[in-house]
């Protein structure tokens, strides 16, 4: 028996299908649930050698095996435990004819339906024009059509631009933008430079010229290397949600318009594809705005033929065959949904995963909870019953790390590496086990060392994530601003200045305490902010003690008080330094200088809206004033919160304390916050009388700047029918200053006066 035994675990280890097949018995089924099955199976469970759950396992296997019974093994596990197809798909030897969540791919083109007629267009606006923005929504097939259906197509017709040397091959470059766009061009324009140098040195050129992209294509082309050019920015929206520069993301815009710039004529053709909700974001880049206007290509919801023909054809061609009834419910359930084509398409992969021979089953549809549901039961399942109670708040950390959450807008994905993944965890070998059930479960991908949710459908479609993110978004948000600063702190070689001071500080130490995964260098960072400002507060205690005693002195005879100086000056001059800082953050605080307006007769108010108005239709004397050019930013207003009477905003930290929107207006204060400020720096709100005349002048015009011309988004940042805009850093509206310089006076953000209401 001991012999038969070992030879059975000799075979089952030289077999991986095997022992997976082991491994999922034992796993998740008991020596009477193996019994049960061995019944099931014509199996007479106590003549099996062995014993033990291990033992009786390995010999069901192997009987089943002799028997050519695996399949029925494999189908009575999947019934009994369905959450087990995410991890051990039946007939792992089988390529599925569905992607899933996953995009489709070049490799992908004899699986990728229901688009020709769309392709055709796309290749045909091609050859009459250098740039192309395909725009649609989450899941509407952005990705898939450009790499599975035009890139494909023009690989096989050859039908890219024809170059002058017919020696020269055209080339089609993919890429998406990643945190750092443009090296991610530099790398795939030099993937056959053996040499990094040329990678780094057109990097650090594209960042400093604009031009520097054309002038690169035209060198290859006239040295014979290269044929005509597509080069297709797949996720154009990561350029505003995972780049976190904004002189590298203006430098990788401008190098790609430069170089399909009607003024510089090439064999250079782009194609972007970019979700329609990030389409404001191209406002703040005129020539990108103007590139889009004139060329794109918007993609909506799949008419019912191509459903059919995307849900048919995959699965005729793999040889199988569809329930009666099925196709027409898949429909009924995806049509008119412009995002539902991974809900579809994961729906036919589990579908496939439960197939009863070749036969794709409507039962099976009902079971994975249809369209709609699918995604979040697939989740749902492998988070509760495949996970471990351990693995679970390791699974959840990295849903939320993957997930870059909006503060105005949907949350997206992004790509974190898989270092930054596991370093907040004591056992890395943990967290590379969790990756690794949520990689085979098609819930996240791995490119190289990048992981990412495999589509945002996940985020948009699974409950417990969705319930996640809702509850620790100030968490994160704060984490990542963090993560950023902590950044910066070790590339200055941990410089002071780079750490957290006054309220600042106080907003992201209680980060210390909270149940996250923090980094060393992150808890170093908090730490080291924390030593500083209780330094910074016994410094300005002996101030305030020297001030006192200063009080006292001044009440003493001059012979006693110059004993005093004489003898104290360098033991009170480096805390006198601290209550000098205040001074100095008082004065910077006070920002540019004022614009004065000189006294006027003043045309103020609004017949049309008298009502509303607190001022009266007429003429009124306003004398002379003198008015900030920008709104009171977030820098400004930190200084006073730092060092002065303020409290924070009623704004998120992550926003207010982003170092990035430190020329951001100040948003979400109080009058009484406002006057605070106001009162710090010695200066007042105006009136309404005072703000109006200077957005109107004295003669009445309509608008702030001179003309009568409707504004456009270089005038005011207002909602111009795309989507509600973006606040954005002050006096970036030239057009729309004031004849004497003030800016924003329509638009961005409103602004407090001291005039009842």
């Amino acid at each position: 028996m001991i012999d038969i035994q070992v030879n059975s675990q000799r075979v089952i280890s030289g077999n991986v299908a095997l022992r997976q097949l082991r491994e999922v018995l034992v796993t998740y089924f008991s020596e009477g649930e193996l019994r049960t099955l061995a019944f099931e199976l014509g199996i007479n469970y106590d003549a099996l050698p062995g014993r033990g759950t291990n033992e009786k396992a390995i010999e069901i296997i192997l009987y089943c095996e002799r028997r050519q019974s695996l399949k029925a093994l494999r189908a009575y596990l999947f019934r009994q435990r369905p959450f087990l197809i995410n991890l051990y798909p039946p007939d792992t030897d089988e390529t599925p004819p569905f992607k899933g969540l996953e995009y489709f791919d070049t490799a992908d083109a004899h699986l990728f339906f229901g688009r020709s007629a769309l392709v055709q267009q796309i290749i045909q606006h091609l050859e009459e024009h250098n740039f192309l923005g395909i725009l649609g929504a989450s899941g509407s097939g952005k990705s898939s059509l450009v790499r599975a259906g035009v890139v494909p197509r023009l690989h096989a017709a050859n039908q890219t631009i024809t170059h002058s040397k017919a020696s020269c091959l055209p080339a089609i470059y993919v890429m998406t933008p990643t945190e750092h766009p443009l090296e991610s061009l530099a790398t795939i324009l030099t993937v056959n430079q053996t040499s990094v140098i040329e990678t780094a040195n057109l990097v650090d050129e594209m960042q400093q010229d604009g031009r520097t992209l054309d002038l690169y294509l035209k060198k290859q082309w006239a040295s014979h290397t290269l044929g005509s050019v597509l080069l297709v920015v797949d996720q154009f929206e990561e350029v505003f949600t995972v780049c976190q520069e904004e002189g590298e993301r203006a430098a990788f815009i401008e190098n790609l318009l430069t170089a399909v710039s009607p003024q510089t004529p090439s064999s250079f053709k782009i194609i972007i594809t970019l979700r329609d909700d990030f389409y404001h974001h191209c406002g703040s880049y005129p020539r990108l705005r103007q590139a889009l206007e004139a060329s794109q290509k918007y993609i909506g919801p799949m008419q019912p033929n191509e459903l059919k023909e995307a849900i048919v054809q995959p699965a005729l061609q793999n040889g199988l065959e569809i329930e009666p009834g099925l196709v027409e419910l898949l429909l009924d359930d995806t049509q008119h949904e412009p995002g539902a084509l991974p809900f579809l398409s994961h729906a036919l992969l589990e579908i496939w995963k439960r197939r009863q021979g070749n036969m794709l089953s409507t039962a099976s549809y009902l079971e994975i909870g249809r369209v709609q549901g699918a995604v979040a039961n697939t989740a749902e399942s492998i988070y509760t019953q495949l996970l471990s109670p351990a693995q679970q708040p390791v699974a959840k950390d990295i849903f939320l790390q993957l997930t870059k959450v909006s503060t105005n807008g949907p949350n997206t994905r992004r790509s974190v590496h898989i270092n930054d993944l596991t370093k907040s965890f004591n056992n890395r070998e943990d967290v590379q086990n969790v990756i690794q059930i949520l990689e085979n479960a098609r819930l996240i991908v791995r490119h190289q060392q990048m992981v990412q949710v495999t589509h945002e459908a996940v985020i948009r479609g699974w409950p417990r994530l969705n319930q996640w993110l809702a509850e620790s978004k100030e968490t994160i948000l704060l984490h990542r601003q963090l993560a950023k600063d902590v950044k910066d702190w070790l590339a200055n070689s941990k410089d002071k200045s780079r750490l957290y001071r006054g309220k600042k500080l106080s907003v992201f130490h209680p980060l210390l305490e909270q149940n996250i995964a923090l980094t060393t260098e992150e808890r170093a960072f908090l730490e080291a902010s924390k030593a500083l400002e209780k330094s910074r507060l016994e410094e300005m205690e002996k101030v305030l003690k020297i001030e006192r005693r200063a009080k006292w002195l001044a009440r003493a005879v001059t012979a006693l008080v110059l004993l005093v100086v004489g003898v104290g000056t360098a033991a009170i001059w480096e805390p006198l330094q601290a209550g000098l800082r205040i001074n100095q953050a008082r004065e910077e605080a006070k920002g540019p200088d004022v614009v004065e307006l000189d006294a006027v007769d003043a045309i103020l108010g609004w017949p049309e809206f008298s009502k509303l108005e607190t001022i009266d239709p007429g003429t009124y004397f306003v004398p002379a004033f003198a008015i900030e050019p920008y709104e009171v930013t977030n820098g400004r207003y930190q200084l006073c919160v730092d060092f002065g009477p303020c409290s924070p905003p009623n704004e998120m930290p992550s926003e207010f304390l982003n170092e990035e929107k430190k020329n951001w207006p100040v948003n979400n204060v109080t009058a009484v916050q406002a006057m605070q400020f106001c009162q710090w720096i010695g200066r007042t709100l105006p009136t309404d009388m005072q703000w109006e005349r200077a957005a109107r002048g004295g003669n009445g015009r309509v608008w702030p700047w001179e003309t009568d011309e409707p504004p456009t988004p270089n005038h005011a940042n207002i909602n111009f029918g795309n989507s509600p805009g973006d606040v954005q850093e002050v006096g970036l509206t030239t057009k729309g200053k004031t004849p004497e310089g003030v800016y924003d006076l329509v638009g961005n953000v409103l602004e407090w006066t001291r005039s009842p209401y």
